[in-house]
């Protein structure tokens, strides 16, 4: 949805219990409009997560997880990045429609951080 709304590309690692892949979505425009184009790569062999053999699943979920989480968290404050917002606020504002459950969004402007 991103890369449709952004006209960006994004990319994410996921694991299926077997193989890991790496996930590109691009915007293309064609004479029909915008579409997405996703590839996939079979990442399993590469030196994304190395000794992939030698680790359980929960492992390999959880050094996913990490790489995952490098993309969508300020590495200074550990707090979630717009990248991560515009990506999980639509889902969640709809969940709490559908589930009639109460949602909150807090807006925080942090100035003057320094390392």
């Amino acid at each position: 949805m991103r890369a449709y709304t952004q006209n960006e590309t994004f990319v994410k690692i996921e694991y299926n219990g077997e193989k890991v892949y790496i996930i590109t979505a691009t915007a293309v425009v064609t004479d029909a409009g915008k579409v997405v184009v996703e590839f996939l790569k079979d990442a399993t062999g590469t030196s994304i997560i190395e000794d992939i053999e030698e680790l359980s699943s929960e492992e390999i979920y959880s050094k996913i997880n990490n790489l995952n989480e490098l993309l969508v968290k300020d590495t200074l404050t550990n707090v979630y990045n717009r990248r991560f917002i515009e990506d999980r606020l639509p889902v969640d504002i709809l969940k709490s429609n559908f589930e009639n459950t109460p949602f909150l969004l807090l807006c925080v402007t942090l100035t003057f951080l320094k390392s």
